[in-house]
């Protein structure tokens, strides 16, 4: 049978072959951008998978937002593979091998539809060159040049497997015979991958139910199609499951992740930039306007070479022509569909046969429908479905999701619009022959006078227009015959220095954790200055978990760590770094220097990185490789496996979203509660000490509904306020304002006396704290400055310690008037110059006079119920320490290099009105003079016209470090005038001055977008003594030296299991598990047996056969934990298992999988023994 497909398939290896010859790279690795590399260490990967309901390795841990466990097949095919094959030329073996199985795949399945539709209509001669054509097209079509430019594993599986699963599909519909069957199963084994990205997965179901609709529902197979969804559900069952889980309850965290707050509305504008008819015809997709890096570390655009070529109008209209060729086959089916459908609905008959038509053509539709979100009516369908934030956030990459799709449906209607023109040419050249007469292809086979001489007419005719497509489709993919197929930074040789890094962690204990430094960003995506960038490849050859961003998408606790840890960094300070490493149980700290960042090369803080380990005791370089260096470190709580115990714990209320944790600062390790909640069980509330602070943080870096306060800006102070529930009898804990904070706010008031004389008076006022606008706490007195005598002449100037400027312009008044504020010291003398014409005078403010300031801590009784807390700021608005943006000052210019829209400013009536279309234009301001090491509350004023509000950002001038990077919210009521948003600037390093803040406008594609800038204002706060306030219980918390239950073993066999032996104690235990807090993971006490199974039974199901220890808690904001009371061990045979349950999940679909291998089987054998 293969023999008369021998010529097609030569056709389609040789055109393979000339790709592999241009495009292989013997002595290289294939790698970058997204991808998998199983292949560093097989063992260790395939035992993530078979293990994926819980992701350790992936930063603190994390349930599996992607399909991780379907990648097995991928990983064992490339360990067979790794038998003759070097470790460089794995992947490049797995990418080949897809894109020619996917060209072979679509001419079986272009030749079978095509076969399925000879009737009399559409009866022609050969249907393997139409079905070759399809082949070679989508092998080289641009959508595929795309998907493989930078090749991910997913896509180019689904790429390799789609053309084969709908055959099989379509094969076992219509035999349903045993061979059809085995065929279906083990293409969709091996198409198993594409689910490694589950979105992948749902766009093969949502084509194979459109395939089933037409081909098995309408001709009335309906067991049949029953069958290939149940079958493809129990194949794929094992990673569905818990990712469908995944989806079902940590969707929003995905929706949340900073990353995705920052990119997904940019990612959907610029794939609908590439949305228009003509591009969705080429399947031109947002690549070609993606810039990156060069090998040069030159920023260019990726797709260059296809650029350049593309810029021919005569290969866009080669393409044109092409897809002018699908739809005469597309529209071959629609006009023709009444007849057809009005046949017999049997397989067997034409009605039937047309509905293999039918599918492809629905399918061509409904891809060009999902990529066509720029051209009406399509783009009005993709607005709709837009509205459903899932299908937002999952299919923000239409063309990654799509393409290969459109692929295909393109392929299969080329080859239909094929057969329709050479069916026309060989009928025309055959009524000629016959004078006019129509022949029929079988009496074609007659001696007809001249009939010889019509048959090789015929047969040059009818191969001239397959062969003039052939060297269109050629000439369009001309690039990847020069060498394009693949990115140049994809080609590239890994330095031997990872691979002695990933030698030196084998030899490590497993179960700790790594802090890969630097980490410049939250975007979880690198440039190495050899070559590489993309999101990272370092766990695929080290098990121990690593914390880089690239996880942080898929969990908070792993997000927040980076703002801990970027907070301590860039403040320079070892103590908050080193609390970082014990909190998170850090043991590896892995600098790369060869990470290079073209942006902002300051900000990977190599040598201040060094400076600050040096700083940590305990923490020694033990490694070097190359540009990779080594630490390790002991941290403060010994862990065994991820687990470690405690004793009594004291119960902290703190806010989730943190750049610094007080709590653990203050208390070392803690249990986080909700202080307005009920107690844990078995529990008197009155009997839990439980402090909460309000204001923990001041975390303003996301969005505005993770914020937990308000910030206000009156007249002469900044609010900071929130509301608080008190359950239980407390005490509002005010810290000592001087031992939190280093200056003071300066107030400068003038009035005249009795004698008409001008008096100058200074405030020195602390924050004021309210509870429901109740002054529960506030300091201040007030003292003359300077007296001026009646007659001098203004303006003056104040100056304050050389720094800051103060300017009375006139004579005072009876009644004292604000000057305005600056600050004073508490840690030395203060000087205070009076300066004008014939005037100069020195006050010195000795330190001394503070002590009229309590300098204490302060408790006041807060009664139940819930209340407003608010503190009271005096507002800081020097010259030095403040900053109020001014028209003058502002900096304006067009910031995108590589769009040719149109950008407007209007700087009239002293707002800032930016408008583009297709670019982007930038305003900034810079002062040079705010201080780094104090806290700031930023107010922008601005209102949104059109598009996406500015992208704001502030950057650390001397680090180049950006802070805040974030967008400005849309406002809540658009007949408003202007929105005000609100940020704290946390304190960073000392000794530092200088920021400057941006506001981008940026339009992609169509899209116009218009700003107002109105307003920016910056004021000092003190944000060591807010986050410090905090509601003490009545009973504080008294830490005692009795420790819990010690750790006798921890077996950890596999990610989602432990069995822990403690020894007995008297006393309560915090039994802590080092992973992200999830509901998912349980802990039981069982008891061991003398039995075997019964011993395996009790460890392999705890649920059923232990007890389950209920108080299940997070510790330190991030970990899970068990409280217990006293110990339950009740003798050396008591163990207590934790497992993560979701991981049942994937235990449950291997059990589906083997459960039908074991029936298939029974079944097969059966049909053998009958047949004997």
């Amino acid at each position: 049978m293969m023999k008369k497909h021998a010529l097609p398939l030569l056709v389609i290896s040789f055109i393979f072959l000339l790709l592999l010859i241009n495009n292989f790279s013997p002595d290289k690795f294939l790698v970058g951008w997204d991808n998998l590399l199983p292949e560093f260490d097989f063992k260790t990967n395939i035992g993530r998978s078979i293990f994926s309901g819980w992701q350790e390795y992936q930063g603190l841990g994390l349930a599996p937002g992607n399909g991780h466990a379907a990648d097995i097949v991928h990983q064992l095919i490339l360990l067979f593979a790794s038998l003759i094959l070097p470790l460089n030329l794995l992947r490049p073996f797995f990418v080949f091998l897809t894109l020619f199985l996917g060209g072979i795949g679509t001419y079986f399945l272009s030749s079978y539809i095509l076969n399925r539709i000879q009737n009399t209509e559409y009866r022609i001669r050969n249907t393997k060159i139409p079905a070759l054509v399809a082949g070679i097209f989508y092998t080289l079509n641009l959508g595929t040049i795309q998907n493989f430019y930078v090749p991910f594993e997913p896509f180019i599986t689904h790429f390799a497997a789609l053309p084969w699963l709908l055959l099989s599909a379509l094969c076992f519909i219509k035999k349903q015979s045993p061979r059809s069957l085995i065929f279906f199963i083990i293409v969709n084994i091996l198409a198993i991958p594409q689910g490694q990205v589950p979105t992948v997965f749902i766009v093969y179901i949502s084509a194979l139910l459109i395939v089933l609709f037409n081909v098995g529902i309408r001709t009335r197979q309906y067991p049949a199609s029953i069958k290939v969804l149940l079958i493809t559900f129990i194949l794929n069952a094992f990673w569905l499951l818990p990712f469908l889980f995944f989806t079902l309850t940590n969707a929003q965290v995905v929706f949340d992740a900073k990353i995705n707050q920052m990119a997904t509305e940019n990612v959907v504008l610029q794939n609908k930039e590439f949305g228009g008819f003509v591009d969705t015809m080429l399947l031109k997709g947002f690549w070609f306007n993606n810039v990156d890096p060069n090998l040069n570390g030159d920023f260019d655009y990726m797709l260059a070479p296809w650029r350049n070529h593309f810029s021919n109008p005569y290969i866009v209209l080669a393409g044109l022509m092409l897809f002018g060729i699908m739809l005469l086959g597309f529209f071959s089916v629609i006009l023709n569909w009444k007849l057809e459908i009005a046949r017999p609905a049997s397989l067997g008959e034409a009605g039937g046969n047309w509905k293999f038509k039918a599918a492809f053509a629905a399918l061509f539709l409904f891809s060009f429908t999902m990529l066509a979100t720029n051209t009406f009516p399509f783009s009005f369908i993709d607005e709709i479905f837009r509205k459903i934030p899932l299908f937002e956030q999952v299919f923000r990459f239409p063309f990654t999701k799509f393409s290969i799709l459109a692929a295909l449906s393109y392929s299969v209607m080329l080859a239909l619009g094929i057969s329709i023109i050479l069916k026309f040419l060989d009928d025309r050249i055959w009524k000629i022959g016959d004078g006019g007469r129509s022949l029929k292809i079988e009496d074609r086979k007659l001696n007809y006078p001249l009939l010889s001489i019509f048959k090789k007419l015929s047969s040059i005719i009818y191969f001239l227009p397959s062969v003039v497509i052939i060297a269109i489709i050629f000439l369009i993919a001309l690039p990847a015959f020069q060498g394009h197929l693949f990115y140049d930074k994809s080609r590239i040789n890994i330095p031997k220095e990872y691979f002695d890094t990933f030698e030196f962690f084998k030899k490590q204990d497993q179960n700790t954790r790594i802090a890969n430094l630097p980490q410049p960003t939250f975007w979880g995506w690198n440039f190495y200055r050899w070559g590489y960038g993309g999101s990272g490849f370092l766990w695929y050859g080290i098990k121990q978990p690593i914390l880089d961003r690239a996880f942080d998408v898929w969990s908070q606790t792993s997000e927040n760590y980076y703002y801990e840890l970027s907070s301590a960094l860039y403040s320079r300070n070892p103590k908050a770094l080193q609390d970082i490493f014990n909190k998170y149980q850090i043991s590896f700290i892995l600098l790369d220097k060869n990470i290079i960042y073209p942006n902002s090369p300051k900000s990977l803080f190599y040598a201040e990185t060094e400076e600050l380990l040096s700083k940590i005791p305990n923490i020694q370089g033990v490694a070097q490789f190359g540009n990779i260096k080594i630490y390790k470190l002991e941290t403060k709580d010994k862990v065994n496996s991820f687990i470690y115990t405690k004793g009594q714990l004291p119960q902290i209320d703190s806010p989730f979203w943190k750049s610094s944790d007080l709590a653990y600062s203050t208390f070392g390790n803690y249990v986080s509660v909700k202080c307005q909640l009920p107690a844990l069980s078995g529990v008197e509330v009155s009997d839990v000490s439980c402090q909460m602070y309000p204001f923990g943080s001041l975390f303003s870096l996301k969005t505005e509904k993770e914020k937990e306060f308000t910030l206000e800006n009156q007249k002469d102070f900044i609010e900071v306020s929130g509301d608080i529930e008190v359950k239980k009898d407390s005490f509002l804990k005010i810290p000592s304002f001087f031992k939190s904070q280093k200056s003071i706010a300066f107030e400068i008031s003038t009035i005249l006396d009795n004698d008409g004389n001008t008096v100058i008076s200074a405030a020195i006022k602390t924050p004021g704290v309210f509870l429901d606008r109740q002054k529960m706490w506030e300091e201040a007195f007030d003292f003359p400055l300077f007296i001026l005598p009646k007659g001098t002449k203004y303006p003056v100037s104040l100056n304050i310690n050389g720094v800051s400027n103060l300017k009375i312009d006139k004579e005072a008044e009876n009644e004292r008037q604000r000057k305005g504020a600056s600050f004073l010291t508490g840690l030395e003398d203060n000087f205070v110059v009076l300066s004008g014409q014939g005037i100069s005078k020195t006050q010195e403010i000795k330190a001394q006079i503070f002590d009229n300031l309590y300098r204490g801590e302060v408790m006041v009784p807060v009664s139940l119920g819930k209340h407003r807390l608010s503190i009271v700021v005096p507002k800081i608005d020097d010259d030095y320490i403040s900053y109020k943006a001014s028209i003058e000052e502002l900096n304006i210019k067009d910031c995108d290099f590589w769009r040719s829209g149109k950008n407007t400013s209007d700087t009239s009536n002293g707002l800032v009105l930016l408008t583009s279309n297709n670019s982007s234009i930038c305003a900034s301001f810079y002062s040079s003079s705010i201080l780094h090491d104090e806290a700031y509350a930023i107010f922008v004023k601005s209102k949104n016209f059109s598009g996406r509000p500015f992208h704001f950002w502030v950057l650390n001038e001397d680090q180049w470090y950006a802070p805040i990077d974030t967008y400005l919210a849309r406002a809540k009521n658009q007949k408003s005038a202007e929105e005000v948003s609100f940020y704290v600037l946390p304190p960073m390093e000392e000794n530092g001055r200088g920021y400057s803040f941006h506001f981008d406008n940026i339009s992609i594609g169509k899209q116009t977008v218009s700003n107002r800038l109105s307003g920016l204002e910056i004021y000092p706060i003190p944000f060591n003594f807010i986050t410090g306030i905090g509601i003490d219980s009545a009973k504080p918390f008294v830490k005692t030296e009795t420790e819990g239950a010690k750790i006798e073993s921890v077996n950890h066999p596999q990610e989602s299991f432990y069995q822990v032996s403690l020894s007995n104690s008297e006393h309560p235990t915090t039994f802590i598990l080092s992973q992200s807090y999830d509901p998912g993971w349980r802990a039981y006490s069982v008891q061991s047996s003398k039995l075997k199974v019964k011993s395996f039974l009790n460890s392999a199901f705890p649920f059923w056969f232990g007890n389950e220890i209920k108080e299940h808690v997070e510790v330190n904001g991030w970990a899970n934990g068990w409280l217990i009371e006293k110990s339950k061990i009740k003798n050396q045979r008591s163990k207590i298992i934790i497992v993560f349950l979701p991981q049942y999940l994937e235990y449950a679909g291997f059990a589906l999988l083997g459960l039908f291998g074991v029936i298939g089987g029974i079944k097969g054998i059966t049909s053998i023994r009958s047949i004997k």
